[in-house]
């Protein structure tokens, strides 16, 4: 194991330590390398790796057809391009229990912050879609058990995510649900709700902090977006996740942008709302490609002054 990565900050630690700040979390949904690094210029706490986002990369719907490999590649991505934590929406596991213990592994290997498994029946499908069914608790407990006793010092935080609302079983189905898995090794609980006003996630983590004080609780608002920060954090939240907004802001400026672009003869009106290519460059870290190729010019000068000198001077020497 390379020694830089050992002496690195856990990354699990620094999220644990922002999750018990005195403020609400703020998380951002990235999908690859490009959104990272535009997501990471910004004061943001962590960044999601969406699963929705992941698919929609890949140009597939997100009903369990990507792989995890697919996932685990772009948390590789996301990872390498970003110094926050990122949490990684792993759908329901990728499998059984022996392979939600493999993805867990790799996942520390990826210095991923947290992995989030949410308890629905595989193959899922995408929670503001009909057709939801969830997973037997105790069956999903047991693979929380399983997940927690394999980890060691440097492995992601465990969050479970509860689908309970999202599948229309109710409130008390939810803290049930939360609870035992509480039990069974999670470090956080998402409750996730596609109700237009936040009113079951408010009610869900008040209740839940009469009898828990300490599990960080997410909420994800997409389809309550008028939600105060405040008022969750008030209700028993930690963290807030704007999941999707990047993946849908950009399905949108895109849109229009091709529409304009498609009906015009020429792309000179576009410019003035495009960001310049020196600017994207550098984003990239292009000025310190530069930079390295500079310095790489001068030490070869330097080096090849230095073997010069050298032959002048063994012209210069008698023969023995």
């Amino acid at each position: 194991m390379h020694s830089a990565w050992r002496e690195a900050p856990c990354p699990a630690t620094v999220l644990t330590k922002i999750l018990d700040g005195p403020t609400v979390a703020k998380v951002v949904g990235v999908y690859d390398g490009l959104t990272a690094l535009v997501a990471s210029r910004y004061p943001f706490d962590a960044l999601w790796l969406s699963g929705l986002g992941v698919s929609a990369a890949l140009g597939l719907p997100d009903a369990s057809i990507a792989s995890s490999s697919d996932f685990l590649a772009a948390a590789r991505t996301v990872c390498r391009a970003t110094h926050l934590p990122v949490v990684v929406d792993a759908d329901t596991g990728f499998g059984d229990v022996n392979t939600v213990l493999h993805v867990m592994a790799e996942y520390e290997r990826a210095r991923v912050a947290a992995v989030c498994i949410e308890d629905k029946a595989f193959p899922k499908r995408n929670s503001f879609t009909d057709g939801q069914e969830l997973a037997d608790p105790a069956q999903f407990a047991a693979t929380l058990q399983a997940a927690s006793a394999c980890r060691g010092p440097r492995s992601p935080l465990l969050i479970a995510r509860v689908e309970s609302l999202v599948a229309g079983a109710g409130l008390d189905d939810a803290l049930d649900r939360a609870t035992l898995y509480v039990r069974a090794g999670a470090d956080a609980v998402l409750v996730h709700s596609r109700a237009s006003e936040p009113d079951e996630v408010l009610a869900f983590g008040r209740r839940f902090r009469r009898a828990d004080r300490r599990t960080p609780l997410v909420a994800v608002p997409t389809t309550y977006p008028h939600v105060r920060q405040q008022l969750l954090h008030e209700s028993g939240y930690r963290a807030v996740i704007y999941a999707n907004h990047l993946l849908r802001g950009f399905v949108s400026t895109a849109d229009r942008l091709l529409e304009e672009l498609a009906g015009s003869d020429d792309a000179g009106h576009l410019e003035r709302r495009l960001e310049p290519v020196s600017a994207v460059l550098n984003l990239m870290g292009s000025d310190a490609v530069t930079a390295h190729d500079r310095t790489h010019r001068r030490r070869s000068e330097e080096n090849r002054s230095w073997v010069q000198s050298r032959s002048k001077t063994s012209e210069m020497e008698p023969m023995p």
